[in-house]
């Protein structure tokens, strides 16, 4: 049995893998070795999240609007990727922004606006397929 300094807590996240695609899952936990180790499984947890509606109709969702300059953007479900995010000024000046190759992002991506000035700002969603825009106000 191993010691209490050996033990190692995690979390493993399945959204990306299931999301949309599947209904019900099961999981199977299994343990291939040819060396003799050994590997214990204590105090599993398996839960569901329940999403709210806007994020599975519109594929994403930017929390919290009105912010005071922490952002997260979800993406759910996205049939192709987002390839690009831009957040501009009332007056079109870029603010923040960041671009990303197909190699698997992020469901929760966070948006730094605390060194803008309050305001009303545009976020730009480039996906594969389509650009969207959002407004968001920046608040103190």
């Amino acid at each position: 049995m191993p010691a209490s300094t050996e033990w190692v807590a995690d979390t493993l996240d399945l959204s990306p893998v299931i999301a949309g695609k599947f209904d019900k899952v099961m999981v199977r936990f299994r343990m291939i070795n040819g060396y003799g180790n050994n590997a214990y499984l204590d105090d599993i947890r398996i839960y569901s999240v329940t999403l709210p509606a806007a994020l599975k109709q519109k594929g994403y969702i930017l929390t919290p609007n009105p912010t005071t300059g922490s952002l997260v953007l979800q993406n759910y479900n996205s049939s192709t990727p987002l390839k690009a995010i831009a957040v501009f000024s009332s007056v079109g000046q870029v603010v923040w922004k960041a671009e990303y190759e197909n190699a698997g992002i992020s469901n929760y991506i966070p948006i730094n606006l605390r060194t803008v000035a309050r305001g009303i700002y545009f976020i730009k969603l480039v996906y594969g397929d389509k650009t969207v825009v959002e407004k968001i106000l920046k608040i103190d």
